[in-house]
């Protein structure tokens, strides 16, 4: 989501984020998402001045974006198999790996 000047914009105009300290003009952020597909978060870069993206700067940002993500959801499955193998070993199954 690319915001270019959030004074000019009616769905943030009124944010006190933009109408006080810090007084932000533009926003443009990249959805961190989990692995089944709900939004955890973002990945945001702001300013007190409008802008404009070019398209290679929108792509640059949303490099990160996906490396979070991919981060957080490799994460999430590190916990789901600690988790599987406790299992199994408390059930007397021999560990798997």
């Amino acid at each position: 989501m690319v915001v270019e000047d959030a004074v000019a914009d009616l769905r943030f105009a009124g944010n006190p984020l933009v109408t006080g300290e810090p007084h932000i003009h533009f926003y443009a952020g990249v959805s961190i998402r989990h692995i089944q597909g709900y939004a955890l978060g973002s990945l945001a870069v702001i300013a007190r001045a409008p802008r404009r993206l070019l398209q290679s700067q929108r792509d640059a940002l949303s490099t990160p974006g996906r490396l979070a993500s991919d981060r957080i959801n490799l994460r999430i499955r590190e916990r789901q198999l600690r988790w599987a193998v406790t299992r199994l070993a408390d059930a007397g199954d021999p560990p798997v790996g």
